[in-house]
């Protein structure tokens, strides 16, 4: 987990064993560790039982299961528990997108976009916008639900999903390597943001505030990150729309 995670919880047990779960975390929380953890992204969200069992779960992948939930469980990694329940999350991320499936995602990525960041946010927001972190996260995880060979053995961030793009060819190496190091300069914007006690995802438009992040970040003034941003957003989304032409073509 980053600075700016919390912790997206599927349980899959006994209803009793998921309250005592959520009354240890409060607990941890009350002495003051910064833990967030939510549980919404189970079936059925808020209105849905706390835990699932292996059956549940099979009936509802079968009946009800939204593609955008398996854009969810892509990035799940299981933590600890009975190994049994591992099998049934493999064989649902086994199965390829359907092109259909595929293009639902990519209306749903342009709807983020467009709902999430206000307009004059649009080219300083360093997740949502053209360009930003969702770019490369989104093509990463797209490849990987196109075709699960892809996928790393063993769930280990974004570099490590980074590199089995690579290895996947449906980019060059040099675009990869840009979308690496432009990756690891948002996160590092985003955490010096953070600690200035600044917005930690829009870029600031006044100019002292600019200043102090290009300071805390070793450039020689906020115009010249400001132009290195720009670049970057321009960058990653171009590679990220060459990405997306060669899956739909995949």
């Amino acid at each position: 987990m980053g600075l700016f995670s919390d912790c997206d919880l599927w349980v899959w047990g006994q209803e009793v064993e998921a309250e005592q779960l959520v009354a240890r975390v409060q607990t941890v929380r009350q002495a003051g560790a910064p833990l967030n953890m939510d549980l919404r992204l189970r079936p059925e969200g808020r209105s849905g039982p706390l835990a699932s069992s292996v059956a549940s779960f099979r009936k509802y992948r079968t009946e009800r299961l939204e593609t955008w939930e398996r854009m969810a469980l892509s990035r799940a990694r299981p933590i600890g528990g009975a190994p049994q329940a591992l099998p049934e999350i493999e064989d649902l991320l086994a199965k390829p997108l359907t092109g259909e499936e595929f293009e639902e995602l990519l209306t749903m990525k342009h709807r983020i976009e467009t709902e999430r960041v206000p307009a004059h946010h649009w080219k300083r927001h360093l997740r949502h916008s053209a360009g930003g972190t969702d770019d490369v996260e989104w093509l990463v995880h797209l490849a990987m639900m196109k075709e699960p060979g892809w996928r790393p053995p063993v769930a280990n961030g974004m570099q490590a999903e980074l590199a089995s793009l690579e290895n996947s060819r449906i980019l060059v190496p040099e675009d990869v390597n840009e979308l690496r190091l432009t990756y690891r300069l948002w996160q590092r914007l985003r955490m010096a943001l953070a600690c200035l006690a600044f917005d930690a995802d829009v870029v600031p438009e006044n100019p002292d505030k600019l200043d102090a992040l290009a300071e805390v970040l070793k450039y020689e003034g906020g115009n010249a990150m400001l132009k290195e941003i720009q670049h970057g957003q321009t960058r990653v989304r171009e590679i990220f729309d060459k990405g997306v032409r060669r899956l739909q073509e995949w």
